[in-house]
């Protein structure tokens, strides 16, 4: 009997110790430290008190603060986290941006440029070089080395009756200029036409780089055809176009057709065959674009602007204004666009462009 209650006394002071002894580790203060002092500090009066108790009493908190201690998983993740992001996408993204950008905008901008420089020619031509009269021998220059084509927008608002020698010393005389005809059907003037596809040729011809003289660019003028063929004379034309329309008593007549010089013609039969193969180029070429009826090539000594002429020439009759179907079609944009597109190339054509 006493030793059995010595034996329980001998328990419950084990037990006052152990439970000052587990009072420590609850302390989270130092999470890394309790496990430390609760290991050390337990096991030394277990093992002297009673071998039998330590595995059920004291192990319990050792090994339940011993799972919670243990698992740095905050160190070790860090470490791992780090060196995998950055040294990933670091060295990917820096040299894929650099050479993807740099090949592609320097080769697009070097041919955009080239091309938006030759209609540069446009407003360098603009001003006005050289006048007669007002609106009238109208100088648009692209360069010293291009070739220099004058345009003749065909006949003037009012008509100069006064007389002049059909050639130089001729003594037959013609009225100096008309009017022209005019649409059956539109109501437009031949002049008004003439002029306006006159200029679309002109813009046409400065975009392609040529130097362009216009006779005229109003209508309120008053040049005789004398004077006309002299203003392209004096600037040496390698072109001279003047821009007519036909009309005739017979509403069925219709086509385009363009007029030379013939071989005896007394007054300027020396720049027949260039004048000539112009014609040629010029009809052939304009039938190509507009498919308009060919009324061939007609060689007359009869117009006055022609006989006064030294450089190569050629009147361009559009189409007839008293033919319905024609007279509506010359006051079409489209159409006008096409004449001037045949005019151009059969210009190109001759001088070889």
């Amino acid at each position: 009997m006493r030793k059995q209650i010595r034996g329980l006394l001998l328990c419950a002071v084990v037990l006052a110790g152990c439970g000052g002894k587990a009072a420590k580790p609850v302390e989270p203060v130092t999470p890394e430290a309790t496990p430390t002092a609760a290991v050390e500090a337990t096991p030394s009066p277990t093992r002297e008190a009673t071998p039998e108790v330590t595995p059920e009493v004291p192990l319990r908190p050792t090994s339940s603060l011993t799972s919670e201690a243990t698992p740095t998983v905050a160190p070790t993740a860090a470490p791992t986290a780090t060196p995998t992001v950055a040294p990933t996408v670091a060295p990917t993204v820096a040299p894929t941006a650099t050479p993807t950008a740099a090949p592609t905008v320097a080769p697009t901008a070097t041919p955009t440029v080239a091309p938006t420089a030759a209609p540069t020619a446009a407003p360098t031509a603009t001003p006005v070089v050289h006048e007669t009269a007002p609106g009238t021998n109208i100088v648009h220059k692209v360069s010293e080395a291009a070739p220099w084509i004058v345009i003749d927008a065909g006949h003037q608002s009012k008509a100069d009756s006064e007389r002049e020698p059909v050639g130089p010393g001729a003594a037959e005389t013609k009225a100096k200029v008309s009017s022209g005809t005019q649409g059956k059907w539109t109501g437009v003037s031949e002049y008004a036409l003439n002029l306006e596809i006159s200029l679309r040729l002109r813009d046409a011809l400065l975009l392609e780089g040529y130097n362009v003289i216009m006779i005229r660019e109003t209508n309120e003028v008053n040049i005789s055809n004398a004077e006309r063929a002299t203003i392209a004379n004096e600037a040496q034309a390698d072109v001279f176009i003047r821009i007519h329309a036909d009309g005739s008593d017979n509403p069925a007549a219709q086509g385009m057709m363009t007029i030379c010089p013939t071989p005896k013609n007394v007054y300027c039969k020396e720049i027949y065959e260039e004048s000539r193969r112009l014609s040629d180029c010029v009809l052939r070429q304009m039938v190509a674009k507009t498919g308009a009826k060919s009324r061939k090539v007609w060689e007359t000594d009869t117009m006055s602007g022609i006989n006064w002429c030294q450089v190569p020439v050629t009147i361009v009759e559009m189409g007839f204004m008293s033919n319905k179907e024609e007279d509506y079609l010359l006051q079409d944009a489209q159409y006008q666009e096409k004449i001037v597109q045949g005019i151009l190339e059969g210009i190109q054509e001759y001088l070889g462009r």
